[in-house]
């Protein structure tokens, strides 16, 4: 097997290591990226040159002496750990050619960007999917069966011949123009800075002003929430019964399997999903009480990540949208999966669900809502979330903050749910899938109800653990065990008032977690089962305190440190909302703008072609960008990324084809041949100092910037057609002939 080795490649091998994680290599040497590109410019060249000898030869059939490429060898290129095929003559003539499937997710994206420049056409193909172990063997093992890889080409067509090209193309599978944030609409007609093809279907700026007023008031609520997380108890409907959740966990809930649940992707349905979380299901099952429970996740899609650039480093923030919203509650033994993307719905997602997340005597119960969860509702739907739990902080403050929380799948296997492999798998595999698709499959949809279906009941058992940190910790266990008979609520609060006060102290709170972790390998049950103490989340038991503390009312709550700090802890991350700006990239720092200047600087690489015309274009570029993203209402990265403007700009590229070479998929803003944006982009191109002066990179590199296009087989039909046509000809001609010669 060939491998290509530098002189240098000993200099270079310890940056491997140093870059395995990550950074700048992506797991690769600086010798493997040169190579990587020695071999993609020489695919370029051979395949280019393979096609005008082809041409050559198909119009005169008289050559006698025809010209062979030599190839390398016929045998694989290795480098490092990677297996590319040999660029054969064969090889080069057809439409396509795949890279290796060892490639990492971040090899891919460096290996995108670095085609881009080359003039080769490249797009994702294949899916990885990891192969689901055993949940009655522990020990299989996971062997991931993919064939993601790259797929390249120096034909505009090449792709066609591709059966499993990557499908991302935004203009069908996301409704942008019709799905838009709610936060760019109420800001575009707070201003008064609309135009009739933008907003034609926004409501009155009146609306939008009584809307942002109400936000203010919402988060002056959370803000007192944050600062009295004790306001937020609700008296009677937070009382903790220990007695009854001490034998409590996951397995006795119903499993998204055995519970009966609705898509709701219809206005209709979404009114009757409202009405029946709100008044309950007759003959469902379920006790009749009053909402005041409501578990709610959300699953997104990165829209800006694919527009018009999917070789960006990072993800734009700017560019995400909530896709699917699942929500149960209290009141039904039901799930709910709504899709905003289906007519209508989104319009009606915030005059239904709104009221719901804002009411502060429901409490939202969520795995890591800070993530991305409350900005998506305030930036999409204007909705805030009022009087949250968060089950991810919960466990956090639980391991003392020092780890982060825990997965909500191993969450749910800490507390005894039997089918947490199920969900681990169906995690695995559709966590990180393509939301924006329709129909979605039954697994997903399945994953989907996973995330809500045990949320209630996990915030009841951590409150418990939560509880029982602060009863069996330090000073307070100390008294507690001085103490013969504890039969007053009064004397328990004294106690545990003692105990708070002093665990705020963090020097006395450290020595009470050194006192407890001692105590809870003494006194530990021999019959606590190992799913007990997993992740550093198993309590101290003691027969004797929970048989005095049967009962936790919601007063005494604030007394206890722990439940006070994971209240505190989850109202503060309510107040992570969309800001407008989040995710937004200063144009003049991005880092492929930065490289090039750089290299311009110093003669080398890509940039030694770069000017201050090509400069002036791309300030020119980034301003048109805006303008059309204020146009239309959406973020700036939803337009297109800023690799693709510093590609325009280095490239010039003259129609939709040659920008395809960076991205094969390209904005939907400029797929859509109804918009005007293309002749616009085009325009400012073709007029631009660094046109018109001829000082494209092309050129000046000597790079073939021809767009060809793989010669199509001719078709069965199309033969047959001609032979038919041919004979009916030569028949009508020789019928002719005859008729002729008789007269």
């Amino acid at each position: 097997m060939a491998r290509f080795r530098g002189k240098h490649h000993g200099k270079y091998r310890g940056k491997r290591k140093h870059h395995q994680e990550g950074g700048d290599y992506a797991g690769l040497s600086e010798v493997d990226w040169i190579l990587i590109e020695k071999y993609l410019v020489e695919y370029r060249t051979r395949a280019f040159e393979v096609h005008r000898q082809s041409k050559r030869n198909h119009g005169n059939h008289h050559v006698k002496h025809q010209r062979r490429l030599q190839p390398y060898s016929d045998k694989p290129v290795v480098i490092d750990a990677h297996t590319f095929a040999p660029l054969t003559e064969d090889a080069c003539r057809r439409p396509y050619l795949d890279l290796p499937t060892t490639l990492t997710p971040k090899q891919r994206r460096k290996i995108h960007s670095m085609c881009g420049y080359l003039d080769v056409y490249h797009c994702g193909a294949g899916t990885a999917e990891d192969a689901r172990g055993s949940t009655d063997d522990a020990t299989a093992t996971k062997q991931p069966t993919h064939t993601r890889r790259i797929v390249i080409s120096v034909f505009a067509n090449g792709f066609d011949f591709v059966p499993d090209i990557e499908a991302t193309n935004d203009v069908e599978s996301f409704p942008s123009r019709r799905c838009r944030p709610w936060y760019y609409s109420a800001h575009d007609n707070i201003n008064f800075a609309k135009n009739s093809q933008a907003n034609a279907d926004s409501l009155h700026p009146d609306q939008f002003k009584q809307r942002v007023h109400a936000i203010e008031i919402e988060k002056n609520q959370i803000h007192k929430f944050v600062r009295y997380p004790e306001t937020s108890i609700r008296l009677t409907v937070d009382d903790i019964d220990m007695e009854a959740l001490k034998a409590t966990d996951l397995s006795s809930v119903p499993t998204p399997i055995g519970v009966p649940w609705m898509l709701v992707d219809s206005v209709a349905k979404l009114k009757q999903c409202i009405n029946e979380i709100v008044h309950g299901i007759e003959n469902d099952g379920a006790s009749k009480v009053s909402l005041n429970e409501l578990s709610f996740d959300l699953e997104m899609h990165n829209h800006g990540s694919g527009s018009g650039g999917g070789s960006s480093k990072f993800p734009q923030k700017g560019g995400l949208r909530t896709c699917l919203i699942q929500m149960t509650a209290n009141t039904v033994v039901k799930d709910y999966v709504i899709d905003p993307l289906a007519p209508n719905v989104w319009d009606a997602i915030p005059h239904y669900l709104g009221p719901l997340f804002s009411d502060p005597r429901i409490v939202k119960i969520g795995h890591g809502i800070g993530g991305m969860d409350t900005t998506s509702l305030h930036r999409d739907f204007g909705i805030v979330i009022v009087n949250a739990f968060d089950t991810f902080e919960a466990s956090a403050v639980l391991l003392h903050g020092k780890k982060g929380g825990l997965g909500l799948a191993k969450l749910c296997k800490h507390y005894g749910l039997p089918c947490w492999q199920d969900y681990a798998n169906l995690k695995s595999q559709f966590q990180c899938s393509d939301w924006r698709k329709r129909p979605l499959c039954d697994d997903a949809l399945e994953y989907g109800r996973y995330d809500v279906r045990f949320l209630i009941t996990i915030r009841q058992l951590l409150l418990r653990d939560l509880v029982n940190k602060d009863l069996l910790g330090g000073r307070y266990y100390d008294i507690y065990q001085s103490i013969d008979s504890m039969q007053g609520s009064d004397s328990i609060t004294n106690a545990r008032d003692c105990y708070t006060q002093q665990s705020r102290d963090s020097s006395a709170f450290d020595s009470f977690s050194d006192c407890t972790r001692s105590e809870s390998d003494t006194t530990k049950n021999d019959n606590t089962s190992e799913s007990d103490t997993n992740n550093g989340l198993g309590m101290v038991s003691d027969n004797n305190l929970t048989s005095v503390i049967k009962l936790i009312h919601a007063s005494e709550l604030p007394s206890f440190y722990h439940v006070m700090k994971a209240i505190e802890i989850s109202q503060k991350r309510c107040l992570k909302l969309w800001d407008g700006d989040e995710g937004e990239d200063d144009p003049f720092q991005h880092a492929s703008l930065i490289q090039m200047i750089k290299q311009s600087k110093k003669n080398e690489g890509l940039g030694r072609f770069w000017s201050d015309m090509h400069q002036i274009l791309y300030i020119q570029l980034a301003e048109w960008r805006g303008r059309v993203a204020y146009t239309e209402g959406m973020h700036v990265s939803e337009v297109c990324t800023l690799d693709f403007l510093v590609h325009v700009a280095y490239r010039l590229p003259q129609n939709r084809r040659e920008m395809r070479r960076h991205s094969y998929f390209l904005p939907v803003l400029l797929e859509d041949k109804r918009l005007p944006y293309y002749d616009e982009l085009r325009e400012i191109i073709t007029s631009s100092e660094a046109f018109l002066s001829g000082q494209s990179s092309v050129s000046s590199a000597n790079l073939s910037h021809e767009v060809i296009f793989y010669p199509e087989p001719k078709s069965f039909r199309r033969v047959a057609l001609r032979v038919l046509v041919t004979s009916a000809v030569v028949g009508v001609v020789a019928m002719a002939v005859t008729r002729s010669r008789k007269r």
